[in-house]
């Protein structure tokens, strides 16, 4: 995963400026709004305007998304200048990390084939797909191809099964001169 760069401390110190600012803004709105409720719940009690319990939820409405504002985190806000160094600095930071990525994927590499035995390396050396696995130096792909490879040498995975057919044929098996069965050759 790519860790983003972080932002000079001259950002945050802003951003921690527009934020205080910005929640005691919010908090006097807040206060405001507490105290216009009281109001509007005593109208709405006595009865003086009809319309005071809907402007009470409205209001009620409008103070719950005050608190949610309050309650959230104000967005990073970037002028041009810092917009444009944070961008270099995480441009910088993705060619590092796929560098590194590719440094990092050559070695799994080699340290799988180290792994193989010569008989698997040279029958993978046939496969069609071995020349893009070692150009490439992808990990993955090597492993896909080791798979395949293991996979099609092994087509009788039941032991009994194989057992039963090398049984079979050995005593299915006819000897050069006239094809021979064993009892027939021995007799």
């Amino acid at each position: 995963m790519i860790k983003p760069p972080g932002h000079t401390q001259a950002v945050l110190a802003k951003h921690q400026v527009r934020e205080a600012a910005k929640k005691k803004s919010l908090q006097i709105l807040l206060n405001g709004q507490l105290i216009s409720a009281e109001k509007y719940e005593e109208i709405a009690e006595v009865g003086i305007d009809p319309d005071a319990s809907v402007k009470l939820a409205i209001l009620q409405n409008d103070i719950q998304q005050t608190k949610d504002s309050l309650a959230n985190p104000l967005p990073m806000k970037l002028d041009e200048q810092d917009k444009s160094e944070f961008d270099g600095r995480s441009k910088a930071s993705y060619h590092r990390w796929v560098e590194d990525l590719k440094s990092k994927l050559g070695k799994v590499f080699s340290l799988i084939m180290g792994q193989c035995t010569q008989l698997l390396k040279y029958q993978m050396k046939h496969d069609p797909d071995w020349l893009t696995a070692c150009k490439s130096s992808d990990p993955l792909r090597l492993y896909t191809l080791i798979e395949k490879t293991v996979l099609s040498q092994s087509n009788d995975c039941y032991e009994y099964a194989t057992t039963y057919a090398h049984v079979y044929d050995l005593y299915k098996h006819t000897q050069a001169e006239g094809n021979l069965t064993n009892d027939k050759w021995y007799h």
